[in-house]
């Protein structure tokens, strides 16, 4: 479980549940090279909602805060889903 802080000084306890990876082809002046992008799905509690916004998340394994910009993109009746997107 991830534990992401709001601002408001609680904390939320939220699952990863899906890591989706993409290839992106950067070009600047210089060269042309591949890098990893992926994407990370977390999701939430019923309540409250999270507006997208950066917060910071720890984690048991990988220590933190780190701090990942999560946009809401759906809900369930488990809860919001939250995406954060890495380029």
């Amino acid at each position: 479980m991830f534990r992401l802080a709001a601002p408001d000084g609680q904390t939320y306890e939220l699952q990863l549940v899906r890591v989706l990876k993409t290839m992106d082809q950067h070009v600047d002046q210089h060269r042309s090279r591949t890098r990893d992008t992926f994407s990370m799905y977390f999701q939430g509690p019923p309540q409250p909602y999270l507006p997208q916004a950066t917060y910071s998340f720890s984690h048991d394994a990988l220590g933190g805060p780190h701090h990942i910009f999560i946009v809401p993109t759906s809900r369930g009746q488990e809860g919001f889903l939250y995406e954060a997107v890495f380029t």
